[in-house]
């Protein structure tokens, strides 16, 4: 089977997505008024380097695993894990607390879209 370039195209940008919109509230302990510009900027490119570490991941090393449920979770949450860890310091939790916070959010969240796809209208 040969994989599109469009699939994989929209599976980085999911996969960007689901890293940011965690990685950005992490950042400042869910404290949603000391959000600034550097931390959206921060969170982005976290979720760059999770998205391509999850399609990486999706499409070589966990490829026949892509029909299981959790799948969606493992790649991301792993993927975004080390992307963290790449982009900035642990603002607590020692040195692995806020990335391995972040993996395990953008893993329960990508697992929770799977069992609750969104209904676009």
């Amino acid at each position: 089977m040969q994989t599109n370039l469009k699939q994989i195209a929209k599976d980085f940008f999911i996969k960007w997505q689901q890293a940011c919109y965690v990685c950005f509230p992490m950042m400042v302990q869910g404290n949603l008024f000391a959000l600034t510009f550097d931390h959206w900027i921060k969170a982005n490119k976290t979720g760059i380097i999770a998205g391509f570490g999850a399609v990486l991941l999706g499409y070589t090393v966990l490829k026949k695993y892509k029909d299981k449920k959790w799948f969606h979770g493992v790649t991301i949450a792993s993927a975004c894990f080390v992307g963290d860890l790449m982009i900035h310091p642990s603002h607590f939790g020692g040195v692995f607390g806020e990335a391995a916070l972040t993996a395990i959010a953008s893993g329960l969240l990508a697992t929770y879209f799977v069992y609750k796809p969104l209904q676009l209208k």
